[in-house]
């Protein structure tokens, strides 16, 4: 009988993809938590509130906070932009923010608290997106040295925020823009 269940295909595996997708958040936010002790550097974390992931300084009021995305995915092999600010209709006809979307909204709502969002994953990133990140990585102004990115990227924000107007979309975008970091997180 035994050897009958463990040898029959499942059925399904969407408890043990989930779980999958679960426990690579817990270990790698336990990796970045031993980097960041090894650096003595004391700082909270927040596992699940706000975002995957969110870190501070240690201080009863903490000046700066950084947000992390963790995912997984097995259905590709690198992340484009278009998957990155993909939305998904709501059951009421509301959407479900995309992934930098939910990582935008970070900034918008916590102006003066967030100073960085990051999006891990395990699976690596698209050229346009590793440009993206080199040019701010070296500490220049996408909009300048990547003028047709820094539209492409601020025009999906544009569709996923329609209410929110200007000078404060292009504000709150180009903080996100410039310190919004996407990685292969292993």
């Amino acid at each position: 009988m035994v050897q009958s269940i463990i040898q029959s295909e499942l059925r399904e595996q969407a408890g043990s993809n989930s779980f999958n997708r679960f426990d690579y958040q817990a270990h790698w936010t336990l990796y970045h938590m031993i980097e960041e002790y090894k650096k003595n550097i004391p700082f909270y974390v927040f596992c699940e509130f706000h975002d995957d992931m969110t870190k501070t300084e240690l201080s009863e009021h903490p000046s700066c906070a950084e947000f992390f995305q963790v995912k997984t995915t097995e259905s590709f092999k690198e992340w484009t932009l278009k998957r990155l600010f993909r939305t998904y209709k709501k059951p009421n006809g509301d959407f479900k923010h995309s992934f930098l979307g939910f990582l935008f909204y970070n900034f918008l709502k916590f102006k003066d608290e967030c100073t960085k969002c990051h999006f891990v994953s395990n699976i690596d990133m698209d050229e346009d997106v590793r440009k993206w990140q080199a040019v701010i990585e070296d500490k220049k102004l996408l909009k300048k040295k990547e003028p047709k990115l820094y539209n492409e990227i601020k025009a999906f924000l544009k569709i996923e925020y329609p209410s929110l107007k200007e000078p404060e979309f292009t504000s709150v975008f180009d903080t996100f823009i410039q310190n919004t970091f996407l990685y292969y997180g292993g």
